[in-house]
């Protein structure tokens, strides 16, 4: 009888041991069906939110596209029939441990009214954006002659600029 016994404590004891090992396992299992269904998550949200990284890439000028980017404000006079002259050009690289960078363009113009409001009106419609600051205009000092083109404005225009991602940021 003893030996009755101690087989079904054996057995007892085995079945416990392997009680605890599934449910081990279970969890194992579960874990690991939470992090796949995490992993599938964050890859539809990057799906998903392709078109608006690219919409903000459009927002910054790519580093290395600051010279075009001065030629388009420096196109501006050309068709909105005004002088205009830049100074104060500032390109600040983007600090160590990020991509953004800042470019400020100091820019005068003089033309008629419509030129100068033209002027004004192509640079806030810049393909990236563009912020303008300290915005000045002033009349020709005698505005009753038709056709006077002593207009002036000068404003500040800032824009963003981003590092060229490598192949595992994109």
């Amino acid at each position: 009888m003893i030996f009755v016994y101690a087989v079904y404590g054996y057995m007892r004891h085995r079945i416990y041991v392997s009680l605890d090992k599934v449910i081990e396992n279970k969890h194992l299992v579960a874990d690991r069906d939470l992090s796949v269904q995490k992993q599938e998550n964050v890859s539809s949200l990057y799906s998903a939110s392709a078109s608006d990284r690219l919409k903000m890439r459009e927002l910054f000028i790519p580093e290395d596209s600051t010279i075009s980017f001065i030629e388009s404000i420096e196109a501006i006079g050309l068709s909105s029939g005004s002088d205009i002259e830049l100074s104060g050009i500032e390109a600040d690289a983007a600090p160590e441990g990020s991509s953004v960078g800042r470019i400020r363009v100091h820019v005068e113009a003089q033309g008629s009214w419509s030129a100068i409001m033209k002027t004004i009106m192509l640079a806030e419609g810049l393909p990236y954006g563009v912020s303008l600051g300290n915005l000045h205009l002033s009349a020709p000092e005698d505005v009753s002659v038709k056709g006077k083109s002593g207009w002036k404005t000068s404003f500040i225009i800032e824009a963003l600029t981003l590092k060229p991602f490598s192949k595992g940021q994109q």
